[in-house]
């Protein structure tokens, strides 16, 4: 028996990669991270919403205090139409009554940080290494970079994003083995529909923190959020000319962005203000396709994929990186299962597809179908029909405000919460303690 240590090891340093490491050390399973970047947390003026359900497990992973302290909690939405006028508003505080949290903007870089910070191994982590190749081994996997370096481990986590390399190395390990677990046409279904300009912009006139802004309107729709440190985080979402099929994403330029912007500057978000206010404002911005899709298999031997790399939300409803963390909790609890079973010993390739197949059990179901409801969602704020039109319009204002924040944020609803940390300690539940 192998007097070493069961190791993970991690490609990418993102959301997903370092929420999987500090959730290993927490637990004292060993593990080491792999990211091709040279620094962790760029600054690429990207931000991050998040939903109650990713709160909860920020909190399990001890993190919660800071990031509420680094970001805005959003407490009213106000929705207008193309021509400025004002369709409805509502209060976003009841969804903290409703499931703990508040929903929180910030850069995404932010949170990296935190969970940076909160990991003590840092030594575990090593920048500008990309992957070349992963081989399987007899008792393990071995990773080369195209820096030169060789990084053994007992599995893999790929959480490499949406052009995850090791996804295509876990594909490539399959079809060298003969295995129909993934066909040669994997990934040529993937729909892009959508895409969006990303931006960071200076205050701007009178826009009050916590406030979100919305202009809907046939195929397009504006949204921003005033956060901390005089920050909007704007959104300028777009329906593609055609939907676009297969891995190969769209790609955009600054000729699109300046057609988006020829078209929809002069959209009132508030009264004002314009569009093109908040876009002459900006310090950043970035245009990109918007893929939606699930894959039905994210694991072959000693490889997993979670995050972007095997699930694709519209980023409309903020789930993106909160189903993130929910798969990557369900994993390490998973795996922890496994090995407490295994007196902490090495697990065996079964033992790991074990582990693995039990993950998939308990993520698929809601995986596919909150990436489902958040394409609905971004059709329906982007009036992709006349109904849609009609509902939104006319409808929608005459829901009392808790059952409409209770629908805005019901993916929220039967969240994961992680079986190996220590429970959930809700916002709302403190609050309500400290006024006994």
């Amino acid at each position: 028996m192998s007097d070493e240590p069961f190791k993970v090891a991690i490609v990418g340093g993102g959301y997903t990669g370092l929420a999987t490491a500090l959730h290993l050390e927490i637990l004292g399973i060993d593990w080491v991270l792999i990211e091709a970047h040279d620094v962790i947390a760029p600054q690429l003026g990207a931000s991050i919403g998040l939903a109650p359900n990713g709160m909860a497990i920020i909190d399990q992973l001890g993190c919660l205090e800071d990031v509420e302290k680094r970001s805005t909690a959003c407490r009213s939405a106000q929705m207008r139409n193309a021509e400025g006028n004002i369709m409805y508003s509502f209060a976003v505080d009841p969804i903290r009554q409703i499931h703990g949290y508040d929903l929180t903007f910030t850069e995404r870089r932010i949170v990296l940080e935190i969970f940076y910070d909160h990991i003590k191994s840092k030594d575990k982590i090593f920048t500008n290494q990309r992957v070349q190749s992963i081989e399987h081994t007899k008792d393990g996997v071995e990773i080369y970079t195209q820096e030169g370096r060789t990084f053994t481990a007992d599995l893999v986590v790929g959480a490499d994003g949406i052009h995850s390399h090791v996804r295509g190395q876990m594909w490539k390990a399959a079809w060298n083995d003969g295995s129909t677990a993934f066909s040669k046409q994997v990934g040529q279904d993937v729909e892009t529909e959508y895409g969006c300009v990303f931006g960071l912009s200076n205050r701007t006139n009178d826009l009050k923190e916590g406030q979100i802004y919305q202009v809907h309107t046939f195929d397009r729709m504006l949204g921003l959020v005033m956060g901390q440190n005089d920050d909007i985080y704007w959104f300028h979402f777009f329906k593609a000319p055609k939907k676009h099929t297969g891995m190969d994403l769209p790609r955009y330029t600054e000729k699109d962005v300046e057609r988006l912007l020829a078209e929809d500057g002069h959209r009132i978000v508030k009264d004002g203000t314009t569009f093109n206010d908040i876009f002459n404002n900006r310090k950043t911005h970035v245009i990109t396709p918007l893929p939606t899709h699930t894959f039905q298999r994210w694991h072959y031997k000693r490889i997993i994929c979670l995050g972007d790399a095997v699930a694709k939300f519209q980023p409309i409803q903020g789930q993106g990186g909160c189903m993130a963390l929910e798969s990557t909790a369900a994993f390490v609890d998973q795996l922890y299962t496994a090995l407490e079973a295994n007196n902490m010993q090495k697990l065996s390739a079964g033992q790991i597809e074990s582990v693995f197949t039990k993950t998939a059990e308990v993520r698929l179901a809601r995986t596919n179908k909150l990436v489902g409801e958040g394409l609905t969602f971004m059709r329906f704020a982007s009036w992709s029909n006349w109904i849609f039109r009609f509902i939104d319009s006319y409808v929608v204002g005459l829901i009392p405000h808790k059952w409409l924040a209770s629908l805005m944020f019901a993916g929220s609803t039967g969240a994961y919460k992680s079986t190996t940390l220590p429970a959930p300690n809700p916002i709302y539940e403190r609050s309500k303690a400290k006024k006994v």
